[in-house]
């Protein structure tokens, strides 16, 4: 994010529509995580078969929030925070993204 905290006054905001309103889901987008916690689809993945569903709960607003005050890559289970620069996690995000083209997908 590269304004943290309009991002977290989003999530608070939608939070709190959520709660005052009859809404069924939120949908976030930029899924890209598998079912196993704590890990992702690396970037410029295309086939995703294992991507959860869009509905997003309150949990990715309190992840944001706990770590508003460290940059950094943080990995939760159902999302990762890119909080200012991360060289270090985008470095190994293209990694991954390269690797999986050199290598054909494994079925199962």
């Amino acid at each position: 994010m590269r304004d943290f905290p309009a991002f977290l006054a989003s999530l608070d905001r939608l939070v709190e529509l959520a709660g005052s309103r009859p809404v069924t889901h939120v949908l976030g987008c930029h899924i890209e995580r598998t079912r196993t916690p704590g890990r992702d689809y690396p970037v410029g993945s295309t086939y995703q078969p294992d991507e959860p569903p869009l509905q997003m709960t309150t949990a990715v607003r309190d992840a944001v929030r706990s770590v508003a005050d460290r940059p950094g890559a943080h990995a939760f289970d159902d999302v990762i925070i890119f909080h200012g620069p991360c060289h270090r996690a985008m470095i190994g995000q293209l990694v991954r993204m390269l690797w999986g083209k050199v290598r054909p997908p494994t079925a199962g």
